[in-house]
């Protein structure tokens, strides 16, 4: 029964079957009450989500006072919380059941081994160089705006993390994309996003800070903590010291 509930829920419905009965196997099931707080902002990320049954709300930071505002409602059969074992980095959104309902959880290391292994692929500077000057793959910058206007790969895409849900709808799915940010970490969360959604996505290794050919801009190497300090709804790894 957990397998085929797990079927037609993203990213599940792109796997084998014999990979989704693996993942079925290793996810532990448990019950949550109405108000609890699976996952809080700025917490740890341990766990992988599937909302078997029951109804969330995920709540984010406004920019402008930090005070945490309802941005979407989770139905039975959504996922959540992949983005944060994807970067290394805190959670950037608290889910508050708003019904009572079921989770199936996924460690972080079985996460790792069982999907992100299977959905994420890293492609090397020189292929992706050589990809990109024959047009056989577009490029997409995931970082924030005011990091794409100081420093930059020619030619990318901007479409920052956080929009990447709504705008990668709006992709050509016949066409290939390498998307890259800083390091490498944010562009892991992204590519994952974007395979969910059918396209075909692969993480520049090492991001712009390992990049040899021609960029824009100037870089920026500064310690993080010397950089003008900004309120975000994202925790994410390259913006910390």
């Amino acid at each position: 029964s957990r397998v085929a509930g797990l079927i037609h829920t993203q990213p599940f419905a792109q796997m084998t079957l014999d990979q989704i009965c693996r993942c079925a196997e290793a996810m532990k099931r448990r019950t949550a009450a109405a108000g609890e707080e699976v996952i809080r902002y700025a917490g740890t990320g341990d766990y992988f989500y599937v909302l078997e049954s029951g109804e969330a709300e995920v709540s984010r930071p406004d920019p402008r006072t930090g005070k945490l505002v309802k941005v979407a409602t989770l139905q039975a059969g959504a996922s959540f919380g992949e983005e944060a074992l994807l970067r290394g980095g805190l959670r950037n959104a608290t889910v508050k059941m708003s019904k009572p309902g079921a989770l199936l959880c996924l460690a972080v290391a079985d996460f790792d081994q069982l999907l992100a292994s299977h959905f994420v692929n890293e492609i090397a500077p020189e292929a992706a160089h050589s990809m990109l000057s024959r047009r056989q793959a577009e490029l997409i910058d995931c970082r924030w705006g005011d990091e794409h206007e100081v420093w930059r790969i020619p030619g990318g895409r901007l479409i920052p993390l956080d929009a990447m849900r709504a705008e990668a709808l709006q992709l050509d799915k016949t066409k290939s994309y390498i998307v890259y940010c800083r390091t490498g970490r944010r562009s892991r969360a992204a590519a994952f996003l974007m395979r969910q959604l059918g396209l075909t996505a692969t993480v520049l290794k090492g991001g712009i800070a390992e990049w040899p050919y021609a960029f824009e801009g100037e870089p920026d190497m500064r310690p993080y903590t010397a950089r003008k300090p900004e309120v975000t709804p994202f925790g994410d790894p390259d913006r910390k010291s």
